[in-house]
């Protein structure tokens, strides 16, 4: 789980980038007689998004969303060139079907990699931007599931700056405390303990409740 950005804004960006890519290789770095840069401009808008929305369905079947979850590696490039493969495969398809005509091979090559490549340097400094501003995380679970999450969550407890309650606490102060120590996620044992808690006060203070089936 990655609280540094949200899954919604991630793919977000995943889409304006293969949105880009898209547009400028054809009109910036391909030659003049490439289909897509001979298109009309309505045309092209929609074969853009097009492949950006097919980039972003595939990925989510390839799994590109799952690279926050641990550190990048070579698995991860490739799931992002398998996606962006796939997204090329939809867009040549689209194109054929209403222009006739087939994109340069050296054209879909380039918007197939730089497609991949640029996603996958996106998603890496993400990652490390979420590294580097861990959130602070609370867990209102027994010692029992404290040590079993850890341990279960390996390199991804990377991403989270524990934080635990005094002894003396009081679950009546449990909102200032959060806002105190800037509390960004509070795991619960189960979904009936958030009944117990004043859920719209952590919120109003920037705290995220989730319960520990949610949270591995």
């Amino acid at each position: 789980m990655n609280l540094g950005l949200s899954k919604f804004l991630q793919s977000v960006f995943f889409f304006f980038v293969a949105c880009f890519i898209t547009w400028v290789v054809p009109n910036h770095f391909s030659h003049f007689t490439e289909t897509l840069a001979q298109v009309s401009p309505s045309r092209q808008i929609f074969y853009t998004l097009w492949y950006g929305i097919s980039f972003l369905i595939f990925g989510e079947m390839v799994g590109i969303s799952e690279s926050s979850a641990t550190r990048l590696s070579a698995r991860h490039l490739l799931a992002f060139l398998l996606a962006s493969f796939l997204g090329s495969l939809s867009l040549l398809l689209a194109v054929w079907i209403l222009e006739f005509e087939f994109i340069g091979r050296l054209a879909i090559l380039k918007i197939t990699g730089l497609t991949a490549v640029f996603c996958f340097f996106l998603q890496a400094i993400l990652d490390w931007n979420a590294r580097k501003n861990k959130p602070n995380c609370l867990l209102l679970i027994s010692s029992e599931s404290q040590n079993t999450i850890k341990s279960e969550l390996n390199e991804s407890g990377e991403l989270y700056k524990w934080v635990y309650l005094p002894k003396e606490h009081d679950d009546s102060n449990l909102v200032e405390f959060c806002s105190e120590n800037d509390i960004r996620l509070l795991v619960v044992e189960k979904d009936g303990e958030s009944n117990e808690i004043d859920v719209i006060g952590l919120l109003e203070a920037g705290t995220r409740i989730i319960i520990l089936m949610e949270f591995s």
